[in-house]
């Protein structure tokens, strides 16, 4: 994995492989005690940004192994961890450069929350699909 990529993404990696080996669903919660019991603070854990993102892509069936279902009502993350994958499809020189990858997405905000290393993560982990 990329020195690029944040320890969100390596957390987005090692919940969905957890999930994935035990057939099991997301959560915001479930996010969090993952977080919880490899390290992370409490802030840390419920920052909303990187695990809205993670959500959103499991909840719209991104992430293979891991069914599409409803674990989120987030909006905006989810919306900038799909566009991000699809740039990703088109332009995957990106995928060590959240940062740029960020910038590519268009309407953006001006502050970077760490949603494009979960998405650079899981791409270079090879656990994005492209659903139907």
């Amino acid at each position: 994995m990329s020195d690029k990529i944040s320890g969100y993404g390596k957390l987005a990696v090692a919940y969905a492989k957890e999930l994935i080996a035990h057939q099991g669903r997301p959560s915001s919660q479930g996010w969090e005690d993952f977080a919880l019991k490899t390290g992370f603070s409490q802030s840390s854990a419920k920052k909303g940004c990187p695990k809205s993102a993670f959500l959103t892509l499991c909840q719209k069936g991104f992430i293979s192994g891991i069914p599409a279902g409803y674990y989120t009502s987030s909006k905006k993350n989810g919306k900038y961890a799909v566009e991000a994958v699809r740039i990703l499809q088109n332009t995957p020189a990106l995928r060590n450069n959240p940062g740029e990858l960020w910038y590519s997405i268009p309407d953006h905000p001006g502050t970077y929350n760490q949603q494009m290393d979960v998405v650079c993560a899981l791409w270079n982990e090879g656990l994005i699909r492209i659903p139907e």
